[in-house]
This record gives C-alpha cells, sequence and structure tokens, in this order.
C-alpha cells in the first residue's frame, strides 16, 4: 500500500509489520508528463529515422542510376551521422529517467527491463555499427564517383 509523504517526490510503503519505508526519489507530476512527452517524441522520430534510412537504402539498392545511388546514400548518412546518436541516447536516457523516477522501476516489472535491454542494445547497434556502416558506404559512394568520372573521358574516346 502507497501512501504520499509529507515530501510530494517520495513515496512512503507501508511495509507488512506496519512500518513506513521510503521507496526512493519519484518525479513530480509535471515532471513525469514532461518526460513522458520527451520519450514519446524522441522514441517516435528514432523510429521515423529508422524508417527513413530503410527507405533510402532500399532505393539506392533497387536502383540502376548512379546519381540517385549517389544522392541516397549521402542522404543517408546525413541522416544518420547527425540524429541517430542523440535521438537513440535520449530515448535510452528518458525511458531510465522515467522507469527509476515513477514507482515501476527499472527491473520491477519484466516489460520493462525487457523494453531497457532491446533499448540498450539498439543504442549500442545505431551508434557503433549503423553509423559506421553509414559512412562507410556513403565514402565508397563517393569514392566510386570520382574513379568514374576520372575514367569517363578515356571511355569516350
Amino acid at each position: 500500500m502507497h501512501a504520499p509523504s509529507a515530501e510530494s517526490s517520495t513515496v512512503t510503503t507501508l511495509a507488512g509489520d506496519g512500518a513506513r519505508r521510503r521507496s526512493g526519489r519519484r518525479l513530480s507530476q509535471k515532471a513525469r508528463k514532461s518526460m513522458v512527452v520527451v520519450h514519446v517524441v524522441v522514441s517516435v522520430s528514432w523510429l521515423a529515422l529508422m524508417l527513413c534510412l530503410l527507405t533510402l537504402g532500399t532505393t539506392a539498392l533497387a536502383t540502376d542510376n548512379a546519381d540517385t545511388l549517389r544522392i541516397a546514400y549521402r542522404a543517408m548518412e546525413m541522416l544518420g551521422g547527425v540524429l541517430i546518436t542523440p535521438l537513440s541516447l535520449l530515448t535510452l536516457v528518458s525511458g531510465i529517467v522515467l522507469s527509476l523516477g515513477t514507482p515501476w522501476g527499472l527491473f520491477r516489472y519484466y516489460w520493462v527491463s525487457t523494453k531497457f535491454w532491446l533499448t540498450l542494445a539498439a543504442t549500442v547497434a545505431s551508434i557503433f555499427a549503423l553509423t559506421a556502416r553509414l559512412h562507410d558506404a556513403a565514402d565508397a559512394v563517393a569514392r566510386h564517383v570520382r574513379r568514374h568520372r576520372w575514367l569517363s573521358p578515356l571511355r569516350s574516346s
């Protein structure tokens, strides 16, 4: 049973023996609502970014046009290089703040714990693997375009 204490940011719990125990700091209602908004906005933005990258990657794979290929990979590098790290880290941090600042806790319920581990894995994969591959792909396309522009006068003769 939870009863509000004199301090609004903590929760006092009645133990089985009737003693009151504090279960830690909690977010105020205004702070919690603000964090929920931040968490939802950055989480949906991260998902939208991944869908954009998927669309651009599919377009690049399906095209026969060199300019479309070059532009798709360049756009992927620009979007991913700038947005992946902040969106993934904000999603992770805002989720941790919400879980620790509410009665749900980080490991109290399996679904919160599962979301934490999945977000952590996706954040690490996005920052360390995906971002590096986006830069490598854009560099490879740029080298390919420079090489073919240099060879194009030779081919026309």
